[in-house]
């Protein structure tokens, strides 16, 4: 059943005819049990949604089917008109259910942006990718691969164990996303006592896919809530001030002006999601990108999208920096405040105590300041307000009970943010 700010979303938004399916899983549930009665499924769970105002909307989903202990994977999309006529779906595929209100239903493997993915899925098919991929790694040709990471119609992670215990970490791209990610991940980095890059072992145009060397060790956003992790963010911090020291070579500029063409973008969503934030969200947008236009350029590689779940605490104290698809030229003030941005959400959803997250920022600059001899620039804080507000609208994409309030909360705090003289938790 939808929740009255669910409900209110689909009557805003009627260009997208068949919504309600798509943030409804009841609504969901009952559309696939009519269309596949076969699969026997007993239960779904909305896991995320991503949402193109007047475009598209989809919702990825687990799907309980009965007597199975693994979930299926499944993600539900609802077009506008035009977006519907351009889409290229497969005929006779049992992985996509074309529904009624412009609907599209489909089932893992089944993805009509990520072409190779269920080539992948498929033992026999994917021995011919991975001899494309991967030609001189014959053992990895005949194994398996274990699903990481799954973002529909945008990318799929997997990961190959091979023998002795090695593995490779195989990434699936759409069309339009392959050549930045092969350009951005061509990093010329050595291992140092502090930092390392995973290496890139493979690249096939034709399946859109590169593979990169499996690096052990302990996520960090595993070890926040832990003791020693003062201690952790502290490396982490020295890590990424190494890595922004590395080479540009080919990396795209993000000027200022993209980002804050970014910024209009995001605030346009919360518009549509929740008209009342309208103006706020406007007004922080503006801010943001007039402070941001009068800082002079930067040109330096940056993550791009950097946060715990892409740093790994491996032995002798070394710290692994992954998923470099976004790496561009820019400012690393913007790793930096994304960061912490990051680590503010989490006191947002109780991950973390509000004293933890203070400790826990204070240790990851105290740890890049230590490697730079630099002190944090002032204006520090307008990057944690803008990454802060390109995660403003999460409560609606993890689709949280009360999202509109915690949109509301989030932006409120962004505002505080932007007004103060000094980087604050």
């Amino acid at each position: 059943m939808l929740s009255t700010a669910d409900a209110n979303l689909v009557q805003r938004d009627q260009a997208i005819a068949g919504m309600k399916v798509v943030i409804d899983p009841d609504a969901f549930l009952t559309t696939l049990q009519v269309a596949r009665p076969e699969l026997d499924v007993t239960s779904v769970q909305l896991t995320y949604l991503r949402y193109r105002p007047t475009r598209s909307c989809l919702g990825s989903y687990q799907v309980r089917i009965r007597d199975t202990v693994t979930p299926m994977l499944a993600h539900v999309t609802a077009y506008h008109g035009k977006a519907w006529g351009r889409l290229s779906i497969p005929i006779g595929n049992d992985h996509h259910i074309i529904c009624q209100d412009q609907v599209l239903i489909s089932l893992f493997p089944g993805d009509t942006r990520l072409t190779s993915l269920a080539g992948l899925a498929n033992r026999d098919s994917r021995q011919d990718i991975l001899k494309a991929l991967l030609p001189a790694s014959t053992e990895a040709w005949p194994a398996d691969i274990e699903t990481l990471a799954y973002k529909p119609q945008r990318r799929y992670v997997g990961r190959i164990n091979l023998e002795h215990g090695n593995s490779v970490v195989v990434k699936h791209y759409r069309e339009n996303e392959y050549h930045k990610a092969a350009v951005a991940t061509m990093i010329d980095c050595p291992a140092t006592a502090r930092l390392r890059i995973p290496r890139t072992l493979g690249r096939s145009q034709h399946h859109q896919s590169l593979a990169f060397e499996w690096l052990p060790g302990r996520l960090l956003d595993s070890e926040i809530t832990t003791t020693p992790a003062a201690c952790s963010l502290h490396a982490c911090g020295a890590a990424l001030a190494e890595f922004h020291t590395l080479a540009t070579d080919d990396l795209k500029h993000r000027t200022a002006s993209i980002k804050a063409d970014k910024l209009t973008a995001v605030a346009k969503t919360i518009t549509h999601l929740h008209s009342s934030l309208a103006s706020l969200a406007q007004e922080i947008a503006t801010g943001i990108a007039q402070k941001l236009l009068r800082e002079p350029p930067a040109a330096q590689r940056i993550h791009g999208d950097f946060s715990p779940s892409q740093v790994i605490l491996m032995e002798k104290g070394q710290v692994a920096i992954i998923d470099h698809d976004e790496n561009v030229c820019g400012d690393p003030m913007e790793d930096i405040g994304l960061f912490i941005a990051r680590l503010l959400r989490y006191e947002h959803t109780g991950k973390i105590t509000h004293n933890q997250a203070e400790l826990l920022i204070e240790a990851f600059i105290e740890g890049y300041q230590s490697s730079t001899q630099q002190p944090i620039t002032r204006t520090l804080h307008c990057h944690i307000a803008a990454g802060l507000f390109s995660l403003s609208h999460r409560p609606f994409r993890a689709h949280e009970p009360n999202w509109p309030e915690g949109i509301q909360k989030r932006l409120e705090q962004i505002n505080d943010i932007l007004h103060s003289p000094y980087p604050t938790a």
